[in-house]
C-alpha cells in the first residue's frame, strides 16, 4: 500500500470513529433517559423479572432489527445485556433503599 492510499486509510478511519463516537454519545443520553423510566417503574414492580415482558421486547427488537439492515442476533444479545443490567440496577436500587429506611 502506498503511502498516500496508508494516509487515505487512516484518514477514513478516524472519520467514521468519530461518526461512532457521535453515536456512542447518544446511545448514552438514551440509554439515561431509559434508565430514569426503569427507575420511575420500581415502586410498581414486586420482582424484578417479567420473563413474559422481556420476550415481548426481545421479540420486538429482533423484527425491528429486520427491518433496520440490522442483524437480529447482534440486536438480541445487546437487548439481553441490557435488561439484564436493568434488573442489576433496580436491585441495587431497591438494597440502597432498604439500607437507607433501615439504617
Amino acid at each position: 500500500m502506498s503511502t498516500r492510499a496508508a494516509s487515505g486509510s487512516r484518514a477514513r478511519l478516524a472519520a467514521l470513529r468519530r461518526r461512532v463516537d457521535r453515536l456512542d454519545r447518544s446511545i448514552v443520553r438514551l440509554l439515561a433517559a431509559r434508565q430514569r423510566l426503569v427507575c420511575g417503574m420500581l415502586p410498581f414492580k414486586t420482582g424484578l423479572r417479567d420473563a413474559r415482558r422481556e420476550t415481548v421486547i426481545l421479540k420486538s427488537v429482533v423484527r425491528q432489527a429486520q427491518g433496520r439492515d440490522l442483524d437480529g442476533v447482534f440486536a438480541g444479545a445487546v437487548y439481553r445485556g441490557l435488561l439484564a443490567a436493568s434488573r442489576a440496577f433496580l436491585r441495587r436500587r431497591r438494597l440502597a433503599r432498604a439500607k437507607a429506611k433501615s439504617g
